[in-house]
């Protein structure tokens, strides 16, 4: 079903919408999501928790979407986005560390390092990323891949803002020099 058609029936009659929606969009929605929640990490039910927890969201937010802005489907593909990413933040949060390689999945699509890295390049990134110390990489990868601002980054570390901001500071440098050789 087309997009305008598929709005018109989940606003007239949501029950019948909602599951042509998600017979149309499950699959997508799901894929999305494994994108960036880990199987090593997260469940099938979990997965599962944040489709659900997309489709709700669309369907409570279908008077505002704006046909003539993007797409259901890729407006369903930013809520899956954003969902998933949530999880894998509450997830870092409760489990004290972040792990690269976990984190790296995490990477936004949009812009970590801008999408101009090259999969060599990456790869420099990565080998570069593991030589720092633990401290430092951690503070690199929560504000670069998850986008954790400073102060969220000192209450999780249990660090001032001003040390997490000195060590992110030092941590480039160090990445920057690791990169040259």
């Amino acid at each position: 079903m087309k997009d305008e058609g598929l709005v018109k029936l989940i606003l007239s009659d949501p029950d019948r919408g909602m599951r042509v929606l998600t017979g149309q969009y499950s699959g997508l929605i799901c894929s999305v999501i494994r994108k960036y929640l880990s199987p090593s990490v997260f469940s099938d039910a979990d997965i599962e928790d944040c489709a659900a927890d997309t489709l709700s969201e669309a369907y409570f937010g279908i008077n505002g979407f704006d046909i003539s802005k993007c797409s259901l489907k890729t407006w369903l593909c930013m809520i899956a986005e954003r969902n998933a990413k949530d999880m894998l933040r509450r997830y870092y949060k409760t489990a004290g560390t972040v792990p690269l390689d976990e984190a790296l999945c995490a990477e936004d699509s949009e812009h970590a390092e801008d999408k101009l890295l090259e999969e060599s390049e990456k790869k420099a990134l990565v080998s570069a990323l593991r030589k720092l110390p633990p401290a430092d990489r951690e503070i690199i990868v929560r504000k670069f891949w998850l986008s954790q601002p400073s102060k969220q980054i000192a209450a999780e570390m249990r660090m001032s803002v001003s040390n997490v901001d000195t060590k992110t500071h030092r941590a480039i440098s160090k990445l920057r020099k690791l990169l040259e050789e």
